[in-house]
């Protein structure tokens, strides 16, 4: 386009949007909401100046006149593009001048990242400062029904619920902000040919056809032959259908909201109660009682559906989930916590005979003399031991130290042919990374390794006829 642009008269423009019937386009729950809008309350939208978001302000301003006085155009420059980003930004000026909208911008630094999501999060801090400043809470954005079917289409491979394929939805909160989407019933096609037909400019990012980013590759070449393959009306289908999975979600959400409530036990989970429910219902009462629960982030990191098995058979073995998030049952309780300690790594230290060493994560480790004719060895010697927590080993003249593991550590485990790697023993046995740095390894001056919580003791070190002192190692 032109660096120097004409607009339609008003009255042009009065009369082409007069034709456009909204009432039956606008998705459910806009029109209440903007029926509802008190008088000083102020409206944001959200303009590139591409064709999607100059149609929604000038779809706005026409069909909308109680708007008019109440809009802020808002524009966010990323500078991808040299001097067409600053015409893009002088454009969407001129359209507020044309319109008699106040607009407002800022310029991205030139430092930050240019992915996907880093590019969508720094436009949403833009807006929520805006609407500090301008004191608003409502923006529109100009997402449409091909954004749907992309979308859809993007999420779909990423195993999404109903919840995550329903999106974009016509009205979302982010950060207290409402983010208002008036145009997911309009087709891509049919804003171009509006535009074309009412004469009204607008600005074409050249990077939209480029292939690097996967929506522009899912919208040049998956889109385009899915659409061509349907002979009824894909757009009418696609929206009809994002609209029913909406529907869905919100019955289950609804359904999830009344289970968790009755799984409640003050800030604790019912085992009983949650696991008589189908798995989508649990799935959202974990993520209520995380969200409600917790005072920072969680994620499951795609073990949700592992942590939600292990909880119908009662027994957690992935206690710690990324950002620092730990999960446990007792009593037919679940319960949740941060696993955030300490970080260090374990210097080697000296283990004195009956004494004990406690470390960061709150555990533990202690070394007791003992007869070879006591009762707890006769059970040792029978195999009758928690690996995680106990160990004994022949006692003849060792001197015991505790030190962190690494690399190239070896263990000859006992009854095993011979020694292997510590590595790949925690890897076989799927340990966290978290749990591989704060085990700790009992060695002796020799360096070698007598046992490690979780694991048999040393082959070398083992209890025989012939073994007169023991030592029993706790770590719990």
């Amino acid at each position: 386009m032109s660096s120097s642009w004409a607009f339609p008269k008003a009255l042009d423009l009065e009369s082409l949007f007069a034709q456009i019937q909204v009432k039956d386009r606008i998705p459910n729950g806009i029109l209440e909401i903007l029926d509802d809008c008190k008088e000083d309350q102020k409206w944001a939208i959200a303009c590139s100046g591409g064709a999607d978001s100059t149609f929604l302000t000038f779809l706005l301003f026409y069909k909308f006149p109680i708007l008019r006085d109440r809009l802020v155009l808002c524009h966010f420059n990323h500078r991808l593009r040299g001097q067409d980003s600053e015409s893009d930004q002088k454009f969407v000026n001129d359209i507020g001048n044309h319109l008699g909208i106040p607009f407002t911008s800022e310029i991205q630094n030139s430092y930050m990242k240019k992915d996907e999501a880093s590019l969508r999060d720094k436009r949403m801090e833009f807006f929520k400062d805006v609407a500090t400043k301008k004191t608003l809470c409502h923006i529109f954005l100009g997402h449409h029904a091909d954004d749907v079917a992309e979308t859809f289409l993007w999420r779909l491979p990423r195993s999404s619920t109903v919840s995550g394929l329903n999106a974009p939805k016509p009205v979302t909160i982010h950060d207290n902000l409402l983010l208002i989407r008036p145009l997911l019933n309009f087709s891509r096609m049919e804003i171009r040919d509006f535009l074309i037909k009412s004469k009204i400019p607008w600005r074409e990012d050249q990077s939209n056809k480029e292939g690097k980013h996967l929506r522009n590759r899912i919208r040049s070449h998956v889109v385009p032959p899915w659409k061509d393959s349907f002979e009824r009306d894909f757009h009418q289908g696609i929206s009809k259908t994002r609209e029913l999975l909406e529907q869905d979600a919100d019955a289950l959400d609804s359904y999830a909201n009344k289970a968790y409530r009755d799984c409640k036990n003050g800030k604790l989970i019912k085992i009983d109660c949650f696991n008589t429910h189908p798995i989508a219902i649990r799935r959202r009462i974990i993520r209520l009682w995380l969200t409600e629960s917790l005072p920072f982030g969680f994620s499951f990191d795609g073990n949700e559906n592992e942590i939600l098995k292990q909880i119908k058979v009662g027994k957690i073995s992935t206690t710690d989930l990324p950002n620092n998030l730990r999960v446990a049952i007792k009593d037919g309780l679940l319960s949740v916590g941060s696993s955030i300690y300490q970080k260090s790594r374990i210097p080697i230290t000296s283990l004195p005979l009956e004494h004990s060493i406690f470390f960061p994560n709150g555990k533990r480790l202690k070394a007791l003399p003992l007869s070879a004719n006591c009762q707890s060895v006769k059970n040792a010697v029978a195999k009758k031991v928690s690996e995680s927590k106990e160990a004994y080993i022949s006692a003849q003249r060792i001197k015991l130290l505790v030190r962190s593991r690494r690399e190239g550590d070896k263990l000859h485990i006992l009854g095993s042919d011979g020694s292997s790697k510590v590595s790949k023993l925690m890897i076989d046995r799927k340990w966290t990374h978290q749990r591989k740095e704060e085990t700790p390894l009992i060695v002796n001056t020799l360096g070698e390794i007598l046992w490690i919580p979780g694991f048999p003791p040393s082959e070398k070190y083992k209890i025989i006829a012939s073994t007169d002192k023991v030592i029993h190692l706790t770590y719990e």
